[in-house]
């Protein structure tokens, strides 16, 4: 890539022309666009996150209840995203660490027992948890 550009050149660079045929103002086709591109990035993000491999149902009910899955899961991966970006971990490595975790819950209503045990956790998957607003 060159150091320098023609200036005649250069005046074009960083300009994008979108055609529409639409009855929309500029600006409304401008925002459409871009909304579009907020779209796509996060279908890209999905398909990398939580693995979203081409539909294969045809019933229409079954098409859409597939995708709302799928936003629903995305949802909650930008949600967890969100909650850790002060460690800054991303949310599938937690998702990752936290894999191996489980809690076991007794609970006899007739004899006024309960009991619940978490597995042993580590230093990372506690400040995770904490970090999720989740009591361990």
């Amino acid at each position: 890539m060159p150091d320098k550009y023609d200036p005649k050149e250069a005046r074009y660079m960083g300009y994008s022309m979108i055609y529409h045929t639409t009855g929309l103002k500029e600006e409304e086709v401008v925002k459409s666009y871009y909304e579009k591109d907020i779209v796509e990035k996060a279908f890209k993000e999905m398909k990398s996150s939580i693995n979203l491999h081409p539909i294969r149902k045809y019933l229409l009910s079954h098409v859409k209840t597939h995708i709302k899955i799928y936003y629903l899961a995305y949802a909650i991966l930008s949600y967890i995203q969100y909650r850790l970006k002060e460690k800054d971990i991303s949310a599938v490595n937690a998702l990752e660490k936290l894999q191996p975790v489980y809690k076991v819950e007794l609970k006899s209503i007739k004899e006024r027992f309960h009991w619940s045990k978490t597995v042993t956790l580590t230093k990372e998957q506690k400040t995770i948890l904490n970090l999720l607003d989740f009591s361990v």
